[in-house]
């Protein structure tokens, strides 16, 4: 908890892996009734967050390392017999609490640094982290390696014994990478993949372009699409890969405070689709484009986390007309005579 005494977000994500836990262990002791079932349902309906993590913990459970983790929970209380069917409300089985933990263990394992040496000698599994628009998070991953997602954002995570393999499958991530020279860091986004060399980026995906940021050391891009089409770039380059997989070159300043973390894109290029999902990233305001100005582009600085008055200064310079409503903002071309 914080200094106020209210739960963090680190504090609130804890609280529903353990609850993930706690029924996914629970299904595994046999069906749910009637009174179960609408609680679980409840559960699920009221957050994303609880949905997906209930899944990690079904995979989890179902996987062989739960017998591994189990190891480290008092063995007496492994060996208590399961009961088939218990109330809610009722103290449940010694088995139900010692696997329940050690699945919290697994699910929480990444978020506490933890890394265990069995882990290494197995098949590797893929850890999917996700974020609703609006709320950011960080993840720190088993090998110190530190993840800092955007809202919106979709990354999975499979550390191999020999390679650590990363997918930005939305969204925005940077990353700041542990030094490992006997297991590659490689992130894939799209049609294109960002070897690390020993250093700090980010990755940008949007619908037609990957944008990558080196901000410390360097890093190796290379096209998926295009064979032999790639770029080594140090700390202060940009590169952007778009659908005809060029990648174009650019440079930016990498001590600035001008990135999605601290509420600011700045960008030589960008068009308002990717400008307005990024806004949506970062605040959770919902943007609506007209197909006529989803293409226009815009160069500059721009605050992300003030939308108001990024898009009325945009509205201006474009001469678009914004509409606020209860749903969110809708852009479109103005109309001649009216203002925008």
């Amino acid at each position: 908890m914080n200094v106020s005494g209210k739960k963090t977000y680190e504090d609130r994500l804890a609280d529903i892996r353990e609850e993930a836990a706690r029924w996914a262990e629970r299904e595994a002791c046999g069906p749910l009734d009637d009174d179960e079932r609408a609680r679980l349902n409840r559960w699920i309906a009221d957050s994303p967050a609880n949905a997906l993590e209930l899944d990690l913990a079904r995979s989890l459970r179902d996987s062989s390392e739960l017998e591994i983790a189990l190891s480290i929970v008092d063995s007496e209380l492994r060996q208590a017999r399961r009961r088939p069917r218990f109330s809610w409300f009722t103290p449940p089985p010694a088995f139900i609490g010692a696997a329940a933990a050690a699945l919290a263990l697994l699910v929480m394992a990444p978020l506490l640094g933890v890394h265990f040496p069995w882990m290494g000698e197995r098949a590797p599994s893929t850890i999917t982290f996700t974020t609703l628009n609006g709320q950011p998070r960080i993840e720190r991953l088993a090998d110190g390696s530190v993840l800092e997602l955007n809202g919106g954002t979709q990354v999975a995570v499979n550390l191999k014994r020999n390679v650590r393999e990363i997918e930005v499958i939305a969204g925005d991530a940077v990353f700041s990478v542990a030094k490992d020279p006997d297991r590659p860091f490689v992130v894939e986004a799209g049609r294109t993949r960002v070897t690390a060399l020993g250093t700090v980026f980010s990755v940008n995906r949007f619908d037609a372009s990957t944008v990558v940021y080196v901000i410390e050391s360097r890093v190796r891009v290379d096209s998926l699409q295009v064979s032999g089409r790639s770029v080594t770039a140090a700390a202060g380059t940009r590169i952007e890969a778009d659908d005809s997989q060029t990648l174009q070159v650019t440079n930016f300043e990498p001590d600035s405070s001008f990135d999605w973390r601290e509420g600011w894109i700045d960008t030589p290029s960008i068009t308002l689709v990717d400008l307005a999902q990024l806004i949506e990233r970062r605040t959770g305001e919902r943007i609506v484009l007209a197909d006529a100005v989803r293409t226009r582009t815009v160069s500059g600085r721009f605050r992300i986390d003030d939308p108001a008055t990024t898009l009325q200064r945009i509205a201006l310079v474009l001469g678009l007309e914004i509409q606020a409503t209860r749903s969110g903002v809708i852009i479109s071309p103005a109309v001649v005579g009216s203002p925008s």
